[in-house]
């Protein structure tokens, strides 16, 4: 099955961005195929682990901080990602997609990745992504149509 995960915190600015993107996108995502299954993991990694199975397709939306400019969409799959993603300014202990390369071995995985400039307390995007958002929603889903495409 394909699994959509957004990760972030909505109270920490662009943090939040892949759960705002993904709400927004959410109904175009079912257009595509009405079997995929969306899934908030917001910061609960251990229930986004959970709900992944042997064989699953899971497609993990979350914000990135790469040095590149904000915004930019970056498409990794995991299967052939061999390094760990550090993220120095996560708020979690450890990183989902880690856990994920560490603990589920039988699933396709793919990182949308989005660009961001700010993580401060706040429920609003920084000007930068505030203004580029439907683009960013835009880009996401033709990420994923290309990955669903492709199965």
């Amino acid at each position: 099955m394909i699994k959509i995960i957004a990760l972030g915190n909505v109270l920490m600015m662009d943090d939040g961005v892949a759960i705002k993107v993904l709400n927004n996108i959410e109904k175009s995502v079912f257009s595509i195929d009405k079997n995929i299954e969306v899934i908030y993991g917001e910061t609960d990694f251990v229930y986004c682990l959970n709900k992944v199975s042997d064989g699953d397709c899971i497609i993990i939306i979350d914000s990135s901080y790469f040095e590149l400019e904000p915004g930019t969409i970056t498409l990794k799959n995991l299967n052939k990602f061999d390094c760990k993603l550090v993220r120095p300014s996560s708020q979690h202990q450890i990183s989902f997609i880690d856990m994920i390369k560490d603990y589920k071995n039988n699933i396709e995985a793919y990182f949308i990745a989005i660009e961001i400039l700010k993580v401060d307390f706040g429920a609003s995007f920084s000007n930068e992504i505030n203004s580029m958002f439907e683009h960013i929603c835009r880009e996401v889903l033709d990420k994923i149509k290309y990955i669903v495409a492709s199965k």
